[in-house]
C-alpha cells in the first residue's frame, strides 16, 4: 500500500510540474490542482496512518482521576497508540478548502485575461500587454 501511495504521490506531482512548465494558462491551473492534491496524499501518507485505529473519544470509564498538586486531573489508562490522530485530516480538510478557493481565484483570473487579451497563452499576452 505504501509503494502504491509513493507512485500516486510521484504521478500527481510529476504530472503537476509538467503542466506548470506549460505555456497554456489552463494548463497551469491544472498543475496547480495536481500539485496540491500531490501534496496532501502526502501529508495523509506522512502522518502515520492507522488502519486498526478508532477515533480518539474515551469513554468515561477509561479516565482516572489524579491529584496533581491540588488539583484533579483526568487521566488515560488507554494506549494512544491504538487511536488515529486527527490533526493531519484535519489540515488536509483545510487545505482542500483553501485550494479550492486559490483555483477558483485563478480560474476567474485567467477568464478576465482572456477577455482582455483574446488569448490564452501567456507569452502571446505578455506581448499584447506591450511589454
Amino acid at each position: 500500500m505504501q509503494l502504491l501511495t509513493a507512485l500516486l504521490v510521484f504521478i500527481l506531482i510529476s504530472g503537476g510540474l509538467y503542466l506548470v512548465m506549460h505555456r497554456h494558462l489552463l494548463n497551469i491551473i491544472l498543475g496547480v490542482a495536481l500539485l496540491s492534491h500531490g501534496t496532501l496524499i502526502s501529508v495523509l501518507a506522512s502522518s502515520g496512518w492507522n488502519a486498526d485505529g478508532s477515533p480518539p473519544l474515551l469513554p468515561e470509564e477509561a479516565m482516572v482521576k489524579v491529584d496533581a498538586g491540588g488539583v484533579a486531573v483526568a487521566v488515560s489508562r488507554v494506549d494512544p497508540a491504538q487511536f488515529v490522530d486527527p490533526l493531519p485530516q484535519a489540515l488536509i480538510l483545510t487545505a482542500i478548502v483553501i485550494g479550492f478557493g486559490v483555483l477558483s481565484f485563478l480560474m476567474v483570473l485567467v477568464a478576465r485575461a482572456f477577455e482582455a487579451t483574446g488569448t490564452m497563452e501567456a507569452t502571446e499576452q505578455r506581448d499584447e500587454a506591450g511589454e
